[in-house]
């Protein structure tokens, strides 16, 4: 076990009368000790539980809340460097394209956090920390020196409370600041109406569950929003405009085939909407003979649905923001073995007359025709790893690839996850398709159809081109679906197209040359912040040395999984 003597003999620790100077010690020695003091606590509790452990674990949760205070200084600080240009070098960054797309950014691939995180930890800095002079996004209201949240403020340097409950007690206060700017409350108005909340949240920050106060936060903010309004409900457009919102809530009960969303539309809004709503319902409306079992709100659903999807059909002919992007469409991705098990199924209902040999056989020659309209040189080789079926047609073997599986037991012999993937059908922010609306959607005009074999390729064509033609744009949106540069999660709509081998340096057009990157990777690309090269047939993206030390290829496991 470690003692406290190996722990000093190993630091090397500069000693004045036998004591420690550590007044002489720089921040890296001092970040030593800290890191040895842990592994010496570490070492020294027992493998089952003693007397003192939770006095010990509580410990050791005050020592970790003391150390956000810096913590929260420390993202400040970045969040400055990173904001001016004269600072840049002090966190080894040049003044101009950094591999970066802001300081949460440089906070979050950095420190390896998420995104939120980073974003939670430098508002608290700016609102919870003394104001400093190198902040060029300083609050003109506040003085260098002051905090913006006093009494927060005081709490959190003193490390007595979770930075989660912080990070709502700061939300809510900035919700309420701008509903009162919104409304058209001056500055004294708000500094006042600031100061009045954050007194009322310090007397409960501290005497309740982080899941209490955030509960309470929420509905004192509701009431504060509802005491902004005008008594006379006249609202004005700057306060009508901020109300109008959309926002997915997800899965209702966990149903990965029903998504909860939610609108808050203007009076146009509203008359379209409630126009298609009675279109649908229209008692005198009779397409067929056929009885529709669907209640009112089931027909309401999919009349918006079908509207939306014959908009996006149509957006060449809009003036709808970003419109004018060819990557803006509706796409569905389905892999070839799933897709031909869905066949399967079909056939099997509509021709259950012929025998399942003679359904196969017709199945292999659907396939070959298929293949047959591509360039013999261009076709993918059949992943071998995986189990096959063969049929024997005009005298040749065809072999079709095995179906997905969400039976484990059918991958043990050979070894291989990528048939465990039952529900692989999916849009691009939608991860789970039923196979029977995957089938339907294929005849869809309105949507662009992708079938990529296990390891995400899609069949290739050198062009005599610069630009992607709309074949091969959809091919690569599908195939990318996002940015694939690892650690970015914008969408393929957000998106542009980059050839791996440079156009200049004889590069083709194709799906094999082309990949997916948002508008900052793009730069950072070809400011030499960021190596692409292609590994096994992958796409491979080498980091910045700030992200990833080792400098490794890597992909994009939030959009390739």
């Amino acid at each position: 076990m470690t003692t406290a003597t190996d722990l000093l003999d190993d630091l090397d620790l500069p000693c004045v009368d036998g004591r420690v100077d550590w007044d002489s010690l720089t921040s890296d020695e001092l970040f030593d000790v800290v890191r040895n003091i842990y592994r010496l606590l570490d070492s020294r509790e027992p493998d089952r539980p003693t007397d003192g452990v939770l006095q010990r674990s509580l410990q050791l949760e005050e020592t970790w809340r003391t150390a956000t205070a810096l913590q929260h200084r420390y993202a400040g600080l970045l969040q400055d460097a990173y904001n001016s240009a004269d600072l840049r070098t002090t966190i080894g960054l040049p003044k101009g394209k950094t591999p970066f797309r802001d300081g949460n950014d440089l906070i979050a691939k950095t420190h390896g956090i998420r995104a939120y995180e980073a974003s939670g930890r430098t508002k608290i800095a700016a609102a919870m920390t003394p104001a400093r002079d190198s902040d060029p996004n300083r609050d003109e209201n506040i003085s260098v020196g002051q905090t913006l949240l006093p009494l927060l403020g005081a709490l959190q340097s003193q490390g007595r409370v979770h930075p989660t409950k912080l990070a709502s007690a700061v939300n809510m206060i900035d919700d309420i600041d701008q509903a009162a700017e919104v409304a058209g409350k001056d500055q004294g108005y708000r500094d006042q109406l600031r100061s009045v909340i954050e007194k009322d949240l310090v007397e409960k920050i501290q005497h309740t569950t982080p899941e209490e106060f955030s509960r309470y936060v929420g509905r004192r903010k509701k009431d504060l929003l509802a005491a902004l309004d005008p008594v006379d409900k006249q609202f004005t457009k700057r306060q009508t405009d901020a109300m109008h919102n959309v926002w997915c809530e997800g899965p209702v009960r966990g149903n990965p085939n029903a998504f909860k969303w939610s609108i808050i539309t203007d009076a146009e809004g509203n008359e379209t909407f409630s126009t298609i709503e009675a279109m649908a319902n229209n008692p005198r409306a009779k397409d067929d003979d056929t009885f529709d079992s669907r209640t009112r709100g089931q027909r309401s659903m999919h009349a918006f649905r079908d509207a939306l999807k014959f908009a996006l059909a149509n957006l060449e002919h809009s003036e709808l923001r970003g419109a004018n992007g060819a990557h803006t469409q509706m796409v569905i991705i389905g892999d070839y073995p799933t897709l031909i098990q869905g066949l399967r199924t079909e056939m099997a209902d509509v021709l259950p007359e012929i025998q399942a040999e003679k359904r196969e056989k017709l199945l292999a020659l659907l396939a070959e025709g298929k293949s047959a309209e591509a360039d013999a040189d261009t076709l993918l080789e059949p992943n071998t790893s995986q189990p096959t079926s063969s049929v024997l047609l005009n005298d040749a073997t065809v072999k079709l690839p095995a179906p997905k599986t969400d039976n484990p037991d059918e991958i043990l012999q050979d070894e291989n996850l990528n048939r465990l993937q039952s529900r692989i059908s999916q849009g691009i922010y939608t991860p789970y398709i039923p196979p029977n609306v995957l089938l339907r959607l294929l005849c869809d005009v309105s949507v662009s159809p992708v079938t990529l074999t296990g390891n995400r390729q899609v069949l290739s064509i050198g062009r005599k081109q610069r630009q992607f033609s709309e074949s091969l744009r959809r091919a690569i949106l599908a195939r990318d679906r996002g940015c694939a540069v690892p650690g970015c999660h914008w969408p393929a709509a957000w998106c542009e197209l980059h050839h791996i081998k440079y156009w200049s340096q004889n590069g083709k057009t194709s799906t094999e040359n082309g990949v997916m990157i948002c508008a900052h990777h793009h730069q950072a690309l070809h400011a030499k912040m960021l190596q692409i090269e292609r590994v096994n047939g992958e796409i491979r993206f080498k980091l910045h040395p700030m992200i990833d030390p080792a400098q490794e290829t890597r992909k994009n496991y939030f959009w390739q999984n």
